[in-house]
């Protein structure tokens, strides 16, 4: 929440930098048969400027049956998959 003008921030966001400020953020990405937009999604995700030890990206995969599960598998392995 702001300031308001002529009041001091909480003390415990006194002397705290912005990256110190920035929420933790899940992001859950849906798949199903569609490795090759799934993965232009992550790409972008991993390219953005959010601090990386304040982002989780999870792939949710709706029963592919085309193999992409296992194509973005390789693609990003360290990536947390709900199958």
């Amino acid at each position: 929440m702001p300031a308001e003008p002529g009041r001091n921030p909480p003390a415990k966001y006194r002397g705290a930098v912005a990256e110190d400020l920035d929420p933790y953020v899940r992001v859950v990405v849906l798949n199903w048969n569609s490795a090759w937009y799934t993965r232009r999604c992550l790409e972008a995700l991993a390219a953005t400027e959010y601090p990386a030890d304040r982002v989780e990206v999870v792939l949710v995969d709706n029963g592919s049956v085309d193999g992409s599960l296992e194509r973005l598998r390789d693609w990003f392995p360290d990536i947390r998959v709900v199958a």
